[in-house]
């Protein structure tokens, strides 16, 4: 049975959390019944207004006097300038007390994890709540030639994740520690849980569900907005054994239907589901098993963002992608971490509200994604300076290649040269961090993802499925598995080993290419079908998307090839331009000179198309196989699957935009 709690279901919560309301409908809406709600998000937002809890109307925070000495510095004028062998090490006083202090340290422990996998993982999980153990370790066979596909973690053992996010740290005395600020879409409205009152509106949302019909193993869809509720659902779910599959509320009735019917049969007891971002077609519904995914994701934020108690920690991903269960959800509750959670968008009401954020609760992590960076790059340094940001003293970034700017940006001017940078790869199907930075331990490099997290194996491959050693470009794969990473697809298993055991049997395959420098550093090239050939060049769009980001006026950038009658492959880029720029013939040659300054002659884009906006998703990843069929001019293509962009009417834009140049002799 699949359960829809959304715009109604906001009801069936409210009823579970605050009895008594008499004139509050109990609804939960079957998936069959969906369909005439029609839940658009301005229809969601009212409800919000009408039937969740009155956020509190508090007055401002003080701010201690004086302000930052950041927040008075002016930022430096070649505030993006950067040399390509320029290493940045870990600030000192970070390194002094991280949970990994110095590269010895890690390579010490990474060479552990990798000797022996149980071992490391088991530990790990050993400091989580178990009711039954298992003897087992980490099982896996990646070889489709050898016989089924699968991997498995504690094999039988007896676990629950909500319990693990709140009778264990309230056991521990975190009861009366806030859970979770929420902040409103609207300044000034917030409101705080600790853990105690969060376990307790679990509990009484999980009875609510249990009499509803709603049973270990059920499938519950949730359609909600980032308020403090999201959670409840999430972990109430967990809490009696059904899977949650979240679907962004900005959504419309046709993307949520299309979720929540391909998660409508029963989910095995322990699995929960999670749909990529559909960047490359179809979105997949990936299963992620409670054992394996609870360990990673605790390890991972307690890892990578060197998690503290004191901490206020803020991930700014939405929970209906596997950062927000991740990083917003399960990591931070696991950790007993007090967490921000933003019901509105960056940029509201002005480019300044983050870094207002930022001083108001003194967060001291902010992991947000560089599409955010580069929308709040637009606006004046003085929106950044005009707030202090002493409390940050990490910076993670992930969901696309960072480009070196938008990495010197948030070093220099956002850190002030005091917070550790980090630019995390990983995807859906990994289930946390796969190749990042640890705040005190790493040398960092702008524009790389750097290295192998514990227990993570890479491997770059040639075309011929030869691991390649050493410096060398390839095709970005792990040889041995992970405790958090997807178990299948749902309902299509062999859609799981064909998309990503098939093309390299004996690996998992990313789809991304990637090189490895002579410091054996990782530097993501972006997906393989975003690679070309020009005159005997392989080329990556992520090199020349950065080399495009260096000319100031350039705010956004995405890079396809294209084809031209004599030259095969050339170049195509769409750029956005800073407020107020247009696209003039010598602007136009100015940027391309930049391209040819930093790479050659030959990357130098043969079109320059000024763009109104990127056909993005709802996570922020560009759709470039939608830039492609507009870079060909080819208007009668199909499109395929755009349910999941965040605009749909920036396609007619571009085509509008598109620049009346002939490539092809027949176009």
């Amino acid at each position: 049975m699949a359960v829809y709690v959304g715009r109604f279901g906001f009801r069936l919560a409210r009823q579970g959390f605050q009895h008594g309301k008499g004139r509050i409908m109990q609804r939960v809406m079957m998936e069959s019944t969906y369909a005439s709600a029609q839940p658009r998000l301005e229809e969601v937002r009212e409800e919000w207004e009408r039937f969740l809890v009155e956020p509190q109307q508090m007055p401002e925070p003080k701010i201690d006097e004086p302000r930052s000495k950041i927040g008075k510095e002016e930022p430096p004028r070649n505030l993006l300038e950067h040399h390509p062998e320029e290493i940045f090490h870990p600030p000192e006083k970070l390194q002094e007390n991280a949970h990994i202090r110095g590269m010895d340290m890690y390579q010490q422990l990474y060479r552990e994890s990798i000797e022996d996998l149980d071992r490391y993982w088991k530990q790990v999980a050993s400091e989580l709540y178990f009711e039954k153990h298992s003897d087992k370790g980490l099982e896996w066979n990646f070889d489709h030639r050898k016989g089924d596909v699968f991997v498995k973690f504690l094999d039988g053992a007896k676990t629950n994740i909500a319990y693990n996010c709140l009778e264990r740290n309230i056991q521990k005395g975190l009861g009366s520690k806030i859970a979770y600020i929420w902040e409103g879409n609207e300044p000034g409205d917030y409101k705080t849980i600790t853990y105690s009152e969060l376990l307790e509106q679990v509990v009484k949302f999980s009875e609510v569900l249990r009499s509803k019909g709603v049973r270990k193993g059920d499938v519950v869809a949730i359609y909600m907005p980032m308020v403090l509720e999201l959670p409840v659902a999430l972990l109430a779910c967990a809490r009696i054994g059904a899977s949650h599959s979240v679907v962004f509320a900005g959504f419309s009735a046709d993307s949520l239907a299309s979720r929540i019917q391909q998660a409508k049969a029963k989910l095995m007891k322990r699995y929960r589901c999670a749909m990529n971002s559909g960047s490359t077609g179809t979105p997949k519904g990936l299963v992620h098993t409670t054992a394996g995914f609870m360990t990673y994701a605790y390890h991972s934020v307690k890892t990578v963002f060197d998690a503290k108690p004191e901490d206020i920690y803020w991930c700014t991903a939405d929970a209906g992608w596997i950062t927000g269960h991740t990083c917003v959800v399960y990591g931070p509750l696991l950790n007993g971490l007090t967490s921000i959670i933003f019901e509105g968008i960056p940029t509201y009401p002005n480019g300044s509200r983050v870094w207002q954020i930022v001083e108001k609760y003194k967060a001291t992590q902010l992991y947000t994604s560089p599409t955010a960076v580069r929308s709040l790059m637009a606006y004046p340094n003085e929106m950044v300076t005009a707030h202090s940001r002493d409390s940050l003293k990490i910076i993670g970034v992930a969901g696309e290649n960072t480009n070196p700017s938008a990495w010197l940006w948030l070093h220099r001017l956002v850190g002030g040269n005091k917070c550790s940078i980090l630019d995390l790869y990983w995807q859906t199907e990994n289930g946390g961090p796969m190749i990042t930075p640890l705040p005190g331990a790493t040398p960092l490099k702008p524009g790389s993802a750097t290295l192998p997290f514990f227990g993570i194996e890479p491997a770059l491959v040639n075309e011929k499925g030869d691991q390649l050693e050493g410096a060398a470009e390839g095709y970005l794969c792990f040889a041995r598995a992970w405790p958090g990473m997807a178990r299948t697809i749902w309902r299509d298993h062999e859609r799981f080993v064909k998309t990503y055991f098939s093309t390299y049997p004996g690996y998992y395959f990313t789809g991304d290419g990637a090189k490895r420098d002579q410091d054996s550093y990782y530097w993501i090239t972006g997906r393989v079908d975003d690679q070309f050939n020009v005159s005997g060049h392989l080329l990556s769009t992520a090199e020349v998307e950065a080399a495009l980001m260096q000319h100031p006026d350039v705010v956004e950038s995405a890079v396809v090839a294209t084809k031209h009658s004599s030259k095969g492959q050339v170049p195509y880029a769409f750029v956005v331009l800073a407020f107020g720029k247009y696209l003039t013939p010598e602007l136009a040659a100015e940027i391309k000179q930049v391209v040819r300054s930093k790479i050659g002659a030959f990357a130098v884009p043969e079109i320059v198309h000024p763009a109104p906006g990127l056909p993005k998703n709802r996570s922020g990843k560009v759709l470039r196989r939608i830039l492609r069929i507009i870079a060909d001019g080819d208007q009668a293509k199909n499109l395929g699957d755009t349910t999941t962009l965040l605009d749909e009417s920036v396609i007619e834009q571009l085509w509008e935009t598109r620049p009346d140049i002939k490539l092809n002799a027949n176009e």
